[in-house]
């Protein structure tokens, strides 16, 4: 009899920490996402990097904390840059949170969009592709941004 208790026990506690994974799982795939204007540039090691503060949205009646997040920006199928943040941060249930990303762009990435940015409207669509990380696994991040261009 203590054997099937045991059993018993085991199966429940596993179902509990997958219901609860998955919970979490659903509540990190459902985050959205809108990006601020950037602060703080600095050019080095042939790159341009900066601060750009990123609106994390938690539409979820549960709050998440991220432990991290790691996006490769694009633009026409073209790698433009990098952004990460490693600061842990907890998103209210139903509500927003700011994360400052580091941003790094390698200049030899901006000259080779330019000539694409300069004959684009007024506008681009920016794709971000990466993960945000939380409870110790990465969920997969896929947004698409449009963003007004200065006028040169």
């Amino acid at each position: 009899m203590n054997k099937r208790f045991y059993t018993v026990a085991v199966v429940v506690i596993l179902l509990a920490v997958v219901w609860f994974y998955w919970r979490k799982a659903v509540a990190a795939s459902n985050l959205s996402f809108s990006l601020g204007l950037p602060r703080n540039f600095a050019l080095r090691d042939a790159s341009v990097y900066f601060t750009l503060p990123i609106r994390v949205l938690n539409a979820n009646p549960e709050s998440i904390t991220i432990s991290g997040l790691n996006l490769q920006a694009g633009y026409n199928a073209n790698y433009l840059g990098t952004a990460y943040a490693l600061k842990s941060q907890t998103i209210a249930a139903l509500g927003e949170t700011t994360v400052y990303a580091d941003w790094f762009i390698p200049i030899v990435n901006l000259i080779n969009i330019f000539p694409e940015l300069k004959n684009a409207s007024k506008s681009v669509k920016i794709n971000f592709k990466g993960q945000v990380r939380a409870f110790g696994l990465g969920f997969p991040v896929d947004y698409t941004q449009i963003i007004t261009l200065p006028q040169l």
